[in-house]
Protein backbone atom coordinates (compact mmCIF):
# COMPACT_ATOMS: atom_id res chain seq x y z
CA UNK A 1 0.00 0.00 0.00
CA UNK A 2 2.05 3.45 -1.14
CA UNK A 3 -0.21 5.37 1.35
CA UNK A 4 1.22 3.14 4.28
CA UNK A 5 4.42 3.14 3.22
CA UNK A 6 3.98 6.57 2.45
CA UNK A 7 2.53 7.59 6.18
CA UNK A 8 5.08 4.89 7.73
CA UNK A 9 8.08 6.63 6.02
CA UNK A 10 6.87 9.98 7.06
CA UNK A 11 6.91 9.10 10.87
CA UNK A 12 10.42 8.01 10.71
CA UNK A 13 11.43 11.42 8.68
CA UNK A 14 10.21 13.52 11.80
CA UNK A 15 11.52 11.26 14.58
CA UNK A 16 14.51 13.47 15.54
CA UNK A 17 16.34 10.42 17.76
CA UNK A 18 16.61 8.70 14.45
CA UNK A 19 19.84 8.22 12.54
CA UNK A 20 20.26 10.68 9.63
CA UNK A 21 20.78 7.61 7.37
CA UNK A 22 17.67 6.17 8.35
CA UNK A 23 15.93 9.65 7.79
CA UNK A 24 17.20 10.01 4.60
CA UNK A 25 16.26 6.27 3.80
CA UNK A 26 13.08 7.17 4.25
CA UNK A 27 13.00 10.18 2.57
CA UNK A 28 13.95 7.86 -0.48
CA UNK A 29 11.28 5.51 -0.18
CA UNK A 30 8.29 8.60 0.25
CA UNK A 31 9.68 9.98 -3.10
CA UNK A 32 9.76 6.43 -4.77
CA UNK A 33 5.94 5.70 -3.75
CA UNK A 34 4.68 9.18 -4.61
CA UNK A 35 6.37 8.91 -8.16
CA UNK A 36 4.52 5.53 -8.17
CA UNK A 37 0.94 7.08 -7.10
CA UNK A 38 1.84 9.78 -9.46
CA UNK A 39 2.29 7.25 -13.03
CA UNK A 40 -0.89 5.09 -11.78
CA UNK A 41 -2.72 7.81 -11.36
CA UNK A 42 -1.88 9.55 -14.72
CA UNK A 43 -2.29 5.81 -16.48
CA UNK A 44 -5.92 6.11 -14.66
CA UNK A 45 -6.98 9.62 -16.02
CA UNK A 46 -5.34 7.99 -19.43
CA UNK A 47 -7.84 4.83 -19.53
CA UNK A 48 -11.26 7.40 -17.65
CA UNK A 49 -10.42 10.21 -20.30
CA UNK A 50 -8.82 9.43 -23.16
CA UNK A 51 -7.67 12.89 -24.65
CA UNK A 52 -9.34 13.30 -28.21
CA UNK A 53 -6.76 12.66 -31.11
CA UNK A 54 -5.28 16.11 -32.44
CA UNK A 55 -4.83 15.01 -36.36
CA UNK A 56 -2.49 15.34 -38.22
CA UNK A 57 -0.60 14.24 -41.42
CA UNK A 58 1.51 11.96 -40.21
CA UNK A 59 4.47 10.04 -41.49
CA UNK A 60 3.89 6.89 -38.72
CA UNK A 61 7.68 5.62 -39.82
CA UNK A 62 9.08 9.23 -38.83
CA UNK A 63 7.07 9.11 -35.55
CA UNK A 64 7.96 5.83 -34.25
CA UNK A 65 12.03 6.46 -35.39
CA UNK A 66 11.77 9.35 -33.12
CA UNK A 67 10.24 7.95 -30.44
CA UNK A 68 13.17 4.44 -30.62
CA UNK A 69 16.38 6.78 -31.08
CA UNK A 70 14.91 8.07 -27.56
CA UNK A 71 14.51 5.26 -25.82
CA UNK A 72 16.60 2.38 -27.61
CA UNK A 73 19.90 2.72 -26.05
CA UNK A 74 18.64 2.54 -23.10
CA UNK A 75 16.99 -0.58 -23.92
CA UNK A 76 19.98 -2.12 -25.85
CA UNK A 77 22.11 -1.84 -22.06
CA UNK A 78 19.68 -3.92 -20.35
CA UNK A 79 19.95 -6.88 -23.35
CA UNK A 80 16.91 -6.02 -25.66
CA UNK A 81 17.50 -5.66 -29.48
CA UNK A 82 14.86 -3.11 -31.50
CA UNK A 83 14.91 -4.56 -35.42
CA UNK A 84 12.71 -2.48 -37.89
CA UNK A 85 11.76 -3.01 -41.00
CA UNK A 86 9.95 0.03 -42.74
CA UNK A 87 8.59 0.18 -46.29
CA UNK A 88 10.64 2.26 -48.13
CA UNK A 89 7.46 4.46 -49.25
CA UNK A 90 4.23 4.67 -46.95
CA UNK A 91 1.34 6.54 -47.04
CA UNK A 92 0.92 9.15 -44.45
CA UNK A 93 -2.78 8.45 -42.11
CA UNK A 94 -4.36 10.93 -39.67
CA UNK A 95 -3.04 10.29 -36.35
CA UNK A 96 -1.96 12.27 -32.89
CA UNK A 97 1.86 11.37 -33.02
CA UNK A 98 1.69 11.57 -29.36
CA UNK A 99 -1.05 8.77 -29.06
CA UNK A 100 1.06 6.75 -31.96
CA UNK A 101 4.07 7.16 -29.06
CA UNK A 102 2.03 6.43 -26.27
CA UNK A 103 0.80 3.31 -28.30
CA UNK A 104 4.20 1.98 -29.17
CA UNK A 105 5.36 2.27 -25.96
CA UNK A 106 3.06 0.84 -23.96
CA UNK A 107 3.17 -2.45 -26.89
CA UNK A 108 6.82 -2.18 -26.43
CA UNK A 109 6.90 -1.87 -22.30
CA UNK A 110 4.89 -5.02 -22.55
CA UNK A 111 7.10 -7.19 -24.71
CA UNK A 112 10.37 -6.26 -22.44
CA UNK A 113 8.04 -7.67 -19.23
CA UNK A 114 7.33 -10.47 -21.38
CA UNK A 115 11.67 -10.80 -21.90
CA UNK A 116 13.18 -10.54 -18.25
CA UNK A 117 16.39 -11.61 -20.08
CA UNK A 118 16.40 -9.76 -22.70
CA UNK A 119 15.57 -10.17 -26.59
CA UNK A 120 14.46 -9.09 -29.83
CA UNK A 121 11.74 -6.66 -31.27
CA UNK A 122 10.80 -6.64 -34.24
CA UNK A 123 8.88 -3.53 -35.74
CA UNK A 124 7.74 -3.73 -39.41
CA UNK A 125 5.19 -1.27 -41.01
CA UNK A 126 3.65 -1.58 -44.24
CA UNK A 127 0.58 -0.37 -46.30
CA UNK A 128 -2.41 -2.91 -48.01
CA UNK A 129 -5.23 -2.82 -49.90
CA UNK A 130 -7.87 -3.99 -47.13
CA UNK A 131 -6.28 -6.85 -46.34
CA UNK A 132 -8.32 -10.23 -46.22
CA UNK A 133 -8.88 -11.87 -43.07
CA UNK A 134 -7.35 -15.23 -43.83
CA UNK A 135 -5.67 -15.07 -40.58
CA UNK A 136 -8.41 -14.57 -38.84
CA UNK A 137 -10.60 -17.05 -40.66
CA UNK A 138 -7.79 -19.85 -40.44
CA UNK A 139 -7.52 -18.40 -36.34
CA UNK A 140 -11.29 -18.76 -35.47
CA UNK A 141 -11.18 -21.60 -33.42
CA UNK A 142 -7.88 -20.73 -32.31
CA UNK A 143 -7.62 -19.50 -28.60
CA UNK A 144 -3.78 -17.96 -28.87
CA UNK A 145 -5.18 -15.40 -31.06
CA UNK A 146 -7.73 -12.14 -30.88
CA UNK A 147 -9.00 -9.57 -33.00
CA UNK A 148 -10.81 -6.33 -31.75
CA UNK A 149 -12.10 -6.09 -35.91
CA UNK A 150 -15.45 -4.78 -36.45
CA UNK A 151 -17.26 -7.22 -38.75
CA UNK A 152 -18.75 -4.42 -40.63
CA UNK A 153 -14.96 -2.89 -41.50
CA UNK A 154 -15.79 -0.78 -44.77
CA UNK A 155 -12.70 -1.68 -47.21
CA UNK A 156 -9.66 0.46 -47.33
CA UNK A 157 -6.58 1.10 -47.88
CA UNK A 158 -4.31 0.43 -44.31
CA UNK A 159 -1.33 1.53 -42.53
CA UNK A 160 -0.16 -1.88 -41.16
CA UNK A 161 2.34 -2.14 -37.89
CA UNK A 162 3.35 -5.01 -36.79
CA UNK A 163 5.22 -5.50 -33.39
CA UNK A 164 6.24 -8.90 -32.43
CA UNK A 165 8.42 -10.18 -29.52
CA UNK A 166 10.58 -13.22 -28.77
CA UNK A 167 9.19 -13.78 -25.25
CA UNK A 168 7.23 -16.23 -23.21
CA UNK A 169 3.85 -15.54 -24.59
CA UNK A 170 0.80 -15.02 -23.16
CA UNK A 171 -1.70 -18.61 -21.81
CA UNK A 172 -5.21 -18.43 -23.05
CA UNK A 173 -6.42 -16.87 -20.07
CA UNK A 174 -4.18 -14.10 -20.30
CA UNK A 175 -4.72 -13.08 -23.69
CA UNK A 176 -8.37 -13.24 -23.47
CA UNK A 177 -8.18 -10.91 -20.45
CA UNK A 178 -5.96 -8.68 -22.30
CA UNK A 179 -7.85 -5.69 -22.40
CA UNK A 180 -9.15 -5.41 -19.12
CA UNK A 181 -8.29 -2.78 -17.15
CA UNK A 182 -6.92 -3.13 -13.97
CA UNK A 183 -5.80 -6.10 -14.21
CA UNK A 184 -1.63 -7.23 -14.59
CA UNK A 185 0.37 -10.60 -14.75
CA UNK A 186 3.02 -8.69 -13.07
CA UNK A 187 3.70 -8.02 -9.36
CA UNK A 188 4.18 -4.05 -9.44
CA UNK A 189 1.96 -3.68 -12.96
CA UNK A 190 -1.09 -1.49 -13.08
CA UNK A 191 -3.05 -3.51 -15.52
CA UNK A 192 -4.13 -0.05 -17.66
CA UNK A 193 -1.33 -0.03 -20.45
CA UNK A 194 -2.88 -2.19 -23.17
CA UNK A 195 -6.34 -1.42 -22.46
CA UNK A 196 -5.17 2.33 -23.15
CA UNK A 197 -3.89 0.97 -26.83
CA UNK A 198 -6.93 -0.51 -27.24
CA UNK A 199 -8.87 3.07 -26.76
CA UNK A 200 -6.33 4.64 -28.91
CA UNK A 201 -6.53 2.38 -31.97
CA UNK A 202 -10.23 2.57 -31.85
CA UNK A 203 -9.92 6.77 -31.42
CA UNK A 204 -7.94 6.51 -34.48
CA UNK A 205 -10.49 4.02 -36.22
CA UNK A 206 -8.24 1.26 -36.47
CA UNK A 207 -8.07 -2.08 -35.11
CA UNK A 208 -5.60 -4.83 -34.25
CA UNK A 209 -4.82 -8.39 -34.21
CA UNK A 210 -3.11 -10.17 -30.80
CA UNK A 211 -1.27 -13.64 -32.02
CA UNK A 212 0.45 -15.05 -28.80
CA UNK A 213 2.12 -18.43 -28.48
CA UNK A 214 3.72 -19.63 -25.31
CA UNK A 215 7.56 -19.85 -25.22
CA UNK A 216 7.25 -18.08 -28.42
CA UNK A 217 6.35 -14.94 -28.25
CA UNK A 218 3.16 -12.54 -28.86
CA UNK A 219 2.73 -10.31 -32.43
CA UNK A 220 0.50 -7.13 -31.71
CA UNK A 221 -0.75 -6.22 -35.59
CA UNK A 222 -2.07 -2.82 -35.36
CA UNK A 223 -4.63 -1.28 -38.77
CA UNK A 224 -5.08 2.22 -39.10
CA UNK A 225 -6.89 4.07 -42.38
CA UNK A 226 -4.48 5.65 -44.41
CA UNK A 227 -4.61 9.02 -46.93
CA UNK A 228 -4.87 7.69 -50.36
CA UNK A 229 -2.13 9.00 -52.92
CA UNK A 230 -0.37 11.25 -49.99
CA UNK A 231 2.96 8.72 -49.24
CA UNK A 232 6.46 9.81 -47.36
CA UNK A 233 9.68 8.25 -48.50
CA UNK A 234 12.28 7.40 -46.02
CA UNK A 235 15.40 7.98 -46.43
CA UNK A 236 18.02 5.10 -47.57
CA UNK A 237 19.79 3.78 -44.33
Amino acid sequence: NPLGIILGSTQVVLDRQRPWEMREKAASFIMDEVMRLDTTLKAFLDFARPATPVLVEANVAEVFEETLSAIEERYRQEGYTIRRDFARRLPLMEADPGQLRQILMNILLNAFTAMPDGGEVVITIRSEKEPEMKKSATSKNDKRFISTRNPFTVPRDWLIITIADNGCGMTTEQLNKIFDPFISFRSDGIGLGLSIVSQLVKLHRGYMEIDSREDVGTTFTLFFPCILKKTAAREAV
